[in-house]
């Protein structure tokens, strides 16, 4: 953490004798177990925190009534965490990108979120007030047309012939670029086979092409049957591991994190989204994009995004 060269004071405890006697106001405390147990007990009733954090190892319960934070993590996440909230948190995570205007963000959801299609399709919204954004849709089998106005379009699967053979001619993106309710985006393609049958080469040679031409934030949903999924994860800037509350998620995460995240050392920021809604709440008349951004599953959602600090506009 000093070596982050972080711009506030910092105090750090081991002996629970000396954490229950502790006086004054604090903006953050990060509390293990044990000592989230002392404060919770009113052990340490002369101390004032305006905003905890559960420090959790893997070993500990999980625990949803408190805001926790990854023991075992990097520590740029880690930091961005902290600082969420604070008036001066926009300019430590503008560093690292200042002078690029470029980023791909993946979404991906490990257990298969039903509404991984809304919530990739408020994130465009949501960046796009930022900056440009663009949307695209890797499903196998899309249920966007039916969300979207893009009848007669050309979609993913023409910009993928273009690009595979005009190699080294010049290609216009704007031929394949939709709009509707401020959000642009590519329209997906409608068979599962042709999905499968992009090669990982294809869908970066795609991506290069699309990022050489579009100034701006590119939001990639993916889905399990793209060939080149460690390709594209590796490659991009930051990735949104969409999850439900419970154990039996919380175990499906970790599992995709483990074998995958943890092993490969990724060098772009990965922040885990919890959104507990179900597609079974919503009529027939919510399904079109307007209602969706607009509704109950869109303010969740943005709330959700609030707490991301690399999304900090």
């Amino acid at each position: 953490m000093m070596s982050e060269k972080p711009d506030f004071e910092l105090e750090a405890y081991s002996n629970p004798d000396l954490f229950t006697g502790l006086e004054g106001s604090y903006d953050v405390a990060v509390l293990g177990s044990r000592f989230l147990e002392l404060y919770e007990a009113g052990k340490a009733s002369q101390l004032q925190i305006h905003r905890l954090l559960y420090l959790m190892s893997q070993q500990d319960g999980v625990r949803e009534d408190v805001e926790t934070i990854a023991k075992f993590q990097s520590m740029r996440k880690f930091m961005g965490q902290l600082m969420v909230g604070r008036e001066d948190v926009r300019p430590m995570m503008e560093r690292g990108s200042r002078g690029r205007r470029n980023q791909v963000i993946c979404v991906y959801s490990p257990i298969g979120h039903e509404l991984k299609l809304p919530f990739a399709l408020c994130l465009s919204e949501w960046c796009g007030k930022q900056q440009p954004a663009l949307f695209i849709n890797l499903e196998e089998l899309s249920i966007q047309s039916s969300l979207m106005e893009m009848e007669g379009r050309k979609d993913l699967l023409d910009l993928l012939y273009v690009v595979e053979n005009r190699k080294g001619k010049q290609m216009n993106l704007e031929e394949f670029v939709c709009e509707q309710e401020g959000i642009q985006f590519i329209p997906p393609m409608n068979s599962p086979t042709e999905v499968a049958y992009i090669t990982g080469a294809q869908w970066m040679e795609c991506r290069k092409k699309i990022t050489e031409q579009f100034q701006g934030t590119v939001v990639v949903l993916m889905d399990h049957i793209v060939q080149g999924f460690e390709q594209i994860i590796e490659s991009c800037d930051g990735l949104l591991l969409l999850t439900k509350p419970g154990s039996f998620y919380r175990r499906s995460t970790e599992a995709f994190r483990r074998s995958f995240i943890e092993d490969r050392h990724l060098s772009c920021w990965v922040e885990q989204i919890i959104l507990p809604m179900s597609a079974g709440k919503f009529g027939e008349e919510s399904y079109d994009l307007s209602r969706i951004l607009h509704s109950n599953l869109g303010d969740e959602i943005r709330k959700e995004l609030e707490h991301v600090p690399y999304l900090a506009g």
